[in-house]
Parts: structure tokens; sequence; C-alpha cells
């Protein structure tokens, strides 16, 4: 919708991340009942968020990898 993120904006969530060894969960939509897979993955580069995850062998995960492909 025309968002846009000031760099820096995630620099304090993903260094709380990265102390506590985790990741922030991979959702579908922002709906925490709908977890397609897992980020491995995230940092912010000079174009934004970069994210890496993988989908998970599940009907969602099957239909979100359909999705973007």
């Amino acid at each position: 919708g025309g968002d846009i993120v000031a760099p820096g904006a995630f620099r304090k969530s993903l260094a709380a991340h990265k102390s506590a060894g985790t990741l922030p969960i991979m959702l579908w939509m922002h709906d925490p009942t709908q977890v397609p897979g897992k980020w491995v993955d995230i940092a912010e580069d000079e174009r934004g968020l970069r994210v890496k995850g993988i989908l998970a062998d599940t009907t969602l995960g099957r239909d979100v990898r359909t999705l973007l492909k």
C-alpha cells in the first residue's frame, strides 16, 4: 500500500532476537495461527529487510510456495 519504512526501523528488534538466539515467527498475513514455515535469516541491508526462510511441507506451506512461484 505504499508504506515506506525508515532505514534502521528493525535494528532494535533484530538485535534483541540475535541476543536471544531467536528469529521472528513466519506468519501468513500476520495471523499467528497461520505459520507456513520458518525464517532462517533476517537482516537489514541497503534495500530494506532481507529475509530467508524455508516453507513447511504442510498445506499452507505448499500453497505459499505455489503463490511465490
